[in-house]
């Protein structure tokens, strides 16, 4: 987890909904000051609400994503909604375009 998170711009925790906590517990230790955590997963509020408090306290910006139906038979195409907190450089960290992949 330390090799992947200080090393990323980006985290996408997909986990259960069961480890979603524990998860964000612990990229939050690692990730660095401006980087993005999207928490994709079905959660709820309450436990999302406490994810974002450690990953807000190490200066990375939260960024939930709820899957708003079962994924099968919709894969690829399942629907989600994405929510970001303002902070003064939300709309810089959340863009599309700072997530575009290097080559």
């Amino acid at each position: 987890m330390q090799e992947l998170c200080a090393g990323s711009d980006l985290v996408i925790s997909a986990v259960t909904a069961s480890n979603t906590l524990a998860v964000a517990e612990e990229a939050a230790r690692f990730l660095q000051p401006g980087a993005v955590f999207l928490d994709l997963n079905s959660a709820s509020p309450g436990t999302k609400q406490k994810a974002a408090a450690a990953v807000d306290a190490c200066g990375a910006h939260y960024v939930e994503a709820g899957v708003m139906t079962s994924v099968p038979p919709y894969g690829i195409q399942c629907r989600c909604c994405s929510v970001a907190r303002a902070r003064p450089n939300s709309r810089r960290c959340c863009s599309p375009r700072r997530w575009t992949q290097k080559r």
